[in-house]
């Protein structure tokens, strides 16, 4: 399996793409569980949380699960494919003894298969957005029909780089606290994040239960490449929200005050925000957590099929990505159902 990004290769900008099908958002299950829940192969159980993985010796067989009920176990004739997302298919994993030895060990787990790539390589976007009120437009009170960023670009935080490194997004609203709650006055919010950072976290088990909270260490902005990155998008970035015709209606922007590498790398930990994009934790490759065909090393019909099996991230958003990581599986199912 190989899974190819390409960079654009030239500034653009445009209206940020959307799921949308007559008019309505269309999320990934609505657009293909739905679609196949009435077949006879298809069941869905709702407020079911897997706990852990079964296992005879090294083959998976099944999954046990908890449900308003309790707790029951679902058999696999054939094989268990693992699609809890980036941050989840590591940890139920390694709850089932897939993991690195040393984290099994510190976690109380009994070891089925050694593997020390889950669970690391974690990596996020990460950006920051600055508020800005207008000072001639008016707030507008519709609902959002489309997704919160309206428009973006991708864009070199230096003009001599050879290719964009940086996507900036632009919201219509005015986002003045945490909660999300759009405020009620005319501005809008500008942020940006580099493509590609090569800054990697982890996160692993710390006991053997679903009660037992993971220990997340996300190291974000810990490579000399990612904060000189900041350095140069923070630079580019004043340029575009000093330009016309948004200079002129835009009445303030809570800009750092620092333009020094320690100040903005300080001020973007304080008051930036993940774009909830992780992926890595379960990645593919010669001596990654999973082969070419998704499977995971070390345990026989077993496969993770999410954002975890990417070992880099694409330079925008992962939910389209995610979707061809699906599709593939499935062919690759297919294939190996018709050998």
């Amino acid at each position: 399996m190989r899974l190819a990004c390409l960079p654009a290769q030239r500034e653009r900008a445009a209206y940020a793409p959307v799921s949308v099908a007559d008019g309505r958002r269309m999320s990934a299950a609505r657009a293909y569980l739905h679609e196949a829940i009435d077949r006879p192969n298809v069941r869905l159980v709702l407020h079911c949380e897997v706990r852990r993985i079964i296992f005879d010796g090294a083959t998976a067989t099944g999954v046990e699960a908890v449900v308003p009920e309790g707790v029951v176990s679902f058999s696999a004739r054939r094989e268990v494919i693992v699609c809890a997302g980036a941050l989840e298919s590591p940890l139920l994993l390694e709850r089932s003894g897939v993991g690195d030895p040393r984290v099994l060990a510190a976690a109380g787990v009994p070891m089925v298969a050694g593997n020390r790539a889950i669970g690391g390589n974690l990596r996020q976007h990460r950006g920051i957005a600055f508020m800005t009120q207008f000072s001639e437009v008016p707030g507008g009170s519709a609902v959002l029909p489309f997704g919160t960023a309206t428009v973006a670009a991708v864009l070199k935080s230096d003009l001599s780089a050879s290719a964009p490194d940086t996507d900036l997004l632009f919201y219509p609203f005015v986002v003045p606290g945490h909660d999300g709650a759009p405020a009620r006055i005319g501005g809008a919010a500008v942020g940006f994040y580099p493509h590609s950072p090569t800054s990697t976290g982890s996160i692993h088990i710390t006991g053997p239960g679903l009660e037992h909270a993971p220990r997340l260490v996300p190291n974000y902005l810990s490579t000399d490449h990612d904060r000189k990155l900041l350095v140069a998008g923070f630079a580019r970035f004043r340029e575009i929200v000093a330009a016309e015709p948004f200079a002129s209606i835009a009445s303030s922007a809570d800009l750092p005050k620092s333009e020094d590498e320690e100040g903005l790398v300080r001020h973007s930990l304080e008051h930036g925000a993940v774009i909830n994009h992780p992926i890595g934790t379960c990645a593919l490759g010669p001596s990654g957590a999973v082969d070419d065909q998704l499977r995971v090393r070390g345990t026989d019909r077993l496969r993770v099929a999410d954002a975890s099996v990417m070992p880099t991230l694409p330079s925008g958003n992962t939910a389209a990505p995610s979707m061809a990581v699906g599709w593939i599986t499935g062919d690759l199912i297919l294939d190996g159902v018709s050998r």
